[in-house]
């Protein structure tokens, strides 16, 4: 594979913006899918970004391994800030309030958990919680 890129660079970011179409993808279907406008991202994001740690273990340790260098990478954290910058001021109107902000960081520790090997005890019920605060009547 190495020899199709210029430096081990060029790779990591390849694999890592076809990783995060994928996951965009996932999120824009889930959105398409759900009937209640509000909070739609943010109930797509959750549901991406938890099920990372429910794939298969060769696909999470790879993307385990790519976000890990993530966290490593200004370039790849640049572009990871982009991302979520943009999809932020795309659904502003339907997802931008502390509740919802603060369910997607609830969503990004539980993935970090996962990566990290914490077990937690009823990650279900953490899950369905968390949707449950992402509906109009809760807010």
């Amino acid at each position: 594979v190495m020899h199709h890129f210029a430096t081990k660079n060029a790779l990591v970011l390849e694999v890592f913006n076809d990783t995060m179409a994928k996951f965009e993808a996932e999120v824009d279907m889930a959105m398409d899918k759900d009937p209640v406008r509000y909070g739609s991202f943010t109930r797509a994001y959750i549901n991406a970004t938890i099920s990372l740690g429910e794939k298969g273990q060769h696909e999470f340790d790879s993307q385990a391994t790519l976000y890990a260098l993530m966290l490593g990478d200004s370039e790849l954290r640049d572009l990871w800030a982009e991302w979520a910058n943009v999809q932020l001021k795309k659904h502003e109107a339907t997802d931008n309030t502390e509740t919802l902000c603060m369910v997607r960081l609830v969503a990004d520790g539980i993935w970090l958990s996962d990566f990290s090997g914490i077990n937690i005890s009823d990650k279900k019920s953490l899950r369905e919680r968390l949707l449950k605060m992402t509906q109009p009547e809760h807010e």
